[in-house]
């Protein structure tokens, strides 16, 4: 884990702070969270406990289908984004691969695995005419949070 020092100023006070990098866990004991949110690009890995509070590794893989209606263009359809995620640990013995989607809902599909809710609430850019993203541009927000059973 790598902290950084610094200083911030509040009303003419200067605070000492810890601040933790977005990458990293924000709790002191570095045990992985158990409920949050995170934005990935694909091959980003991240660490979540289940109710166990037993280590879960979530990897955004890829985007493998994004389909919305792009900005500005009129569609018969809306559309959805669709991931695949890697997950393991936990009391899983070996990966086990999901996906998610993402349609004209407030919100997109979710998953529960290895004792982790996993939901999808955004994917980004979202597409433009004519379409220039490429795979490595996406990125993916997830829910996250340990249940029972």
């Amino acid at each position: 884990m790598v902290w950084a020092a610094g200083l911030l100023a509040f009303g003419g006070v200067a605070v000492a702070a810890w601040v933790t990098p977005l990458n990293e866990s924000a709790a002191l004991n570095d045990d992985p969270p158990r409920a949050g949110t995170t934005t990935a690009s694909p091959g980003t890995t991240f660490t979540v406990a289940n109710a166990d509070g037993e280590a879960v590794e979530i990897t955004f893989v890829e985007v493998i289908e994004d389909s919305r209606c792009p900005k500005n263009v009129m569609c018969v359809w809306a559309g959805r984004a669709v991931i695949r995620l890697e997950v393991e640990g936990g009391p899983l013995t070996t990966p086990r691969e999901v996906t998610l989607a993402l349609e004209s809902a407030p919100e997109g599909e979710s998953v529960d695995v290895a004792g982790v809710r996993i939901q999808l609430t955004d994917v980004q850019p979202y597409p433009e005419e004519p379409n220039t993203t490429q795979p490595g541009d996406y990125t993916a927000t997830l829910d996250f949070a340990a249940i029972e059973g």
